[in-house]
């Protein structure tokens, strides 16, 4: 859920859990949260034009020690920040299910996620063009800050979406077609790169319009429309210059995750951002070692047919996609209910 949702123009609601749905986006209205988002906006910008300026200085680094870098910062901050998923879901389900929803929430997510799974094995073309897309929307949803863009932020939203996956693609499509080749057995990395080479004449276009989208930004003349010019042209840059493991582990795990962390932290304690931190980090501490162990048992499977690097890169990407979808489906049920009930 982001950390942007419309609440940001709706009053302030106790941090307190009731039997009823807890409107989980309106917690920025509240100081500390917007605070702390315009803080690590700017510090992640300077942070990922820093990560650009050292890979365009000192080399790209080995693909084994990019997939290596990508897990650890998975771990760290991309697992953590889906796994206390069942606390939106407690909110939605305990109401109707009562103490039953646990096993309904469990029985959901598990179900989901075991579905793409099969469904990847058995048509990887699709399974990995509806996960392209699903990210673009989720990320545009997160990114577009709607205290910026107000109610007509379709178009931002697409094209911040755009920004970590489409970027990443097209600016290094021989090293994507490697990847998404290993991601989809027995397609051949050439059939993925003429794909790939055809939907990078669009590159171009895409550039005019996040820099067009940043130059609006800049002449809104507020510090939150700058702070967005500047995301904007930090995360292009990024792209640019850094391979796809390396800019979409940056984006996901020190931007994405990151706020949606910090917005649930302000949930959980509205007053006090380190506490808020520490009850978020008890919460998604189970789950999160469970899932790092469970991609550990998965490595161990997939390497015993494939080289270390293409075992990796499959339960890295196949393993997101899988937890993505009910990730994703838990947060949009969940605004669905408060949008109701507002």
């Amino acid at each position: 859920m982001s950390a942007l949702a419309p609440a940001l123009r709706q009053p302030a609601v106790p941090a307190t859990r009731t039997a009823a749905p807890v409107d989980r986006t309106a917690a920025i209205a509240r100081p500390w949260l917007h605070r702390w988002h315009a803080r690590h906006t700017t510090a992640a910008s300077f942070l990922t034009l820093a990560a650009a300026a050292a890979i365009t200085l000192t080399g790209v680094p080995a693909l084994g020690t990019q997939l290596v870098v990508l897990a650890g910062l998975v771990a760290l901050t991309g697992l953590p920040h889906g796994a206390a998923d069942h606390l939106p879901a407690r909110d939605l389900l305990r109401p109707q299910f009562g103490r039953g929803w646990v096993a309904v929430f469990g029985a959901f997510y598990v179900g989901v996620a075991a579905f793409v799974l099969v469904a990847w094995l058995q048509f990887p073309p699709v399974m990995l063009t509806l996960f392209l897309l699903l990210a673009v929307q989720h990320f545009g949803a997160e990114d577009a800050n709607p205290a910026v863009y107000g109610r007509r932020r379709l178009l931002p939203m697409v094209l911040h979406g755009l920004i970590p996956v489409a970027g990443a693609v097209l600016f290094h499509v021989e090293e994507t077609a490697t990847l998404f080749a290993w991601l989809l057995p027995g397609t051949s990395t050439v059939a993925v790169l003429d794909v790939l080479q055809t939907l990078a004449l669009g590159l171009p276009l895409l550039l005019a319009a996040w820099a067009a989208l940043a130059l609006v930004n800049v002449l809104r003349g507020s510090a939150a429309g700058r702070r967005v010019a500047l995301e904007i042209a930090a995360l292009v840059a990024l792209t640019a210059v850094a391979p796809p493991l390396l800019s979409f582990g940056i984006y996901f795990c020190g931007w994405h995750s990151v706020r949606h962390v910090l917005g649930e932290a302000h949930t959980l304690d509205g007053d006090r951002p380190w506490r808020g931190i520490a009850r978020f980090a008890r919460h998604a501490a189970p789950v999160t070692l469970g899932s790092i162990a469970l991609g550990a048992a998965a490595y161990a499977i997939t390497a015993a047919g494939a080289t270390p690097d293409v075992a990796l890169t499959r339960v890295l990407f196949i393993g997101l996609a899988a937890i993505a979808v009910p990730h994703i489906a838990i947060r949009a049920l969940h605004a669905l209910a408060m949008k109701s009930r507002n």
